[in-house]
C-alpha cells in the first residue's frame, strides 16, 4: 500500500498549533532560536507544581483533512506512523518521569487514532543537543474516520507529575516530527507543465505524485 510522509519542521512558526491553556504551569510555544534546524516548538513547565497537570497543544480551528496532509482525494486511511521525532529536553529529578505524546484528533477533538502515535519519557538530564527519537510502533485509524475528507488535527501532549516543589523551569523541546500515513486507492495528482505554468491533473491509479 502507498505511505506518504507528512512533516511538521516548525522552521517559521507552530504550524498553527496552539496551546489550549488546560495547564495551570504548563504552557507551550514556537522557539525560533533553537531547533534542528533552527525552529521548533517547547513546552516549559514553571516549577512547583503541586498535582498532575497536562499540555495539549492542536489546531484550534478545523479544516485540514487527510487530503491537505498529502493523501489522494477518494483514499482510504488506514495505519500511521511516527518514523522521525527529534526532541531536546532540560530537566530536573523527579518522583515520577514526565511524558510527551502525540494523537491525532478529528474537528471534535476526538482521538481517531487506536492508540497513542508516541509516547516517551523525558530522561532526568539537560541534552546538549537534539536527539533523534526512532521510529514509533504503527497504529489505525479507527473505523469512520478514514476517508480522506476526515478533518483531521495532530494533537502534541506533555504531562508532568508532582515536581517535588522545584522552582527551576523544565523544558521538552520537538522539532521535525515525521508521520508516515498509510493508504489505499484514491486519485493521485500528477504535476503538469501546461502553457507556462504548473498545474494538477488526476490520474485513477496508485502511484506517487511526480513532477515533470
Amino acid at each position: 500500500m502507498p505511505v506518504l510522509n507528512k512533516t511538521w519542521s516548525f522552521l517559521s512558526d507552530a504550524q498553527g498549533l496552539v496551546d489550549s491553556g488546560a495547564a495551570a504551569n504548563i504552557t507551550f510555544s514556537w522557539n525560533g532560536a533553537d531547533g534542528n534546524p533552527l525552529g521548533s516548538v517547547q513546552f516549559n513547565e514553571n516549577g512547583n507544581i503541586a498535582v498532575a497537570q497536562t499540555c495539549q497543544a492542536f489546531r484550534p480551528a478545523t479544516g485540514e483533512t487527510w487530503v491537505t496532509w498529502g493523501v489522494p482525494p477518494g483514499a482510504t486511511v488506514t495505519n500511521v506512523q511516527i518514523t522521525g521525532c527529534f526532541s531536546k529536553a532540560t530537566m530536573q529529578a523527579f518522583t515520577q518521569s514526565p511524558f510527551f505524546r502525540a494523537r491525532i484528533i478529528d474537528s471534535a477533538g476526538v482521538t481517531i487514532v487506536s492508540a497513542d502515535m508516541i509516547n516517551f519519557g523525558p530522561a532526568t538530564a539537560t541534552d546538549v543537543s537534539w536527539i533523534q527519537n526512532g521510529s514509533e510502533t504503527q497504529v489505525s485509524i479507527i473505523v469512520g474516520k478514514q476517508a480522506s475528507s476526515t478533518d483531521v488535527r495532530l494533537l502534541l501532549e506533555f504531562t508532568m507529575s508532582t515536581a517535588g516543589g522545584h522552582s527551576t523551569t523544565d523544558v521538552l523541546g520537538i522539532d521535525e516530527f515525521t508521520l508516515a500515513i498509510t493508504y489505499t486507492g484514491g486519485v493521485e495528482l500528477e504535476e503538469l507543465y501546461v502553457d507556462g505554468r504548473y498545474g494538477r491533473s488526476p490520474f485513477i491509479q496508485a502511484r506517487n505524485c511526480v513532477s515533470i
